[in-house]
């Protein structure tokens, strides 16, 4: 492993910290909390996730122990997937939005589903898509323009993401989505 420096933790297993976390079947990662999980990189599902762009700086309560990062509107997601095949991932997030709206869920510029969120937090699971072999982009976009919560806060607020569990699915038929 390689510490210097602000880098990540790469190595047979990755340490993943912040909103992401992998998991991986055939206990190909480990859960180490709500914050960090551990990803074994010779796993055949094995992935790597990072927020791309679109989203705010992480906010959080920490007497509650609570974390979150709002978008901007639309926000992304880099997937590289180093398989020499495609993936099947199923999205689960733990989110909220100020206003009812929808989330899409965009891969590689092409929408694949979209399902909605309340102003309630909330666990919602995203139907499976699939990712292909190499580099991608996953969005999330909504239908309905950012709010502007209050008076003293100015940012156009779209989602408050508190996790993004990606869950790979074991090896079967890959239906495209």
């Amino acid at each position: 492993y390689e510490g210097r420096l602000n880098t990540p933790l790469r190595g047979t297993w990755d340490l993943n910290g912040g909103l992401i976390a992998l998991k991986l079947p055939d206990e190909g990662s480990e859960r180490l909390g709500p914050y960090l999980s551990l990803a074994n990189t010779q796993s055949r599902h094995f992935l790597r996730a990072e927020l791309g762009d679109g989203w705010y700086e992480e906010e959080w309560v920490a007497r509650a122990g609570t974390r979150w990062n709002w978008t901007k509107g639309a926000a992304t997601l880099r997937v590289e997937n180093p398989q020499g095949r495609p993936l099947r991932l199923v999205l689960n997030l733990k989110i909220r939005s100020e206003e009812p709206r929808d989330l899409q869920l965009w891969v590689n510029g092409r929408r694949l589903r979209s399902v909605q969120v309340s102003a309630e937090l909330r666990d919602l699971r995203v139907p499976e898509i699939t990712v292909p072999a190499g580099a991608s982009v996953l969005e999330l976009r909504s239908a309905t323009p950012p709010t502007k919560r209050q008076a003293d806060d100015p940012r156009p607020l779209g989602f408050a993401v508190y996790g993004i569990e990606i869950e790979v699915k074991a090896d079967g038929t890959v239906t495209e989505g």
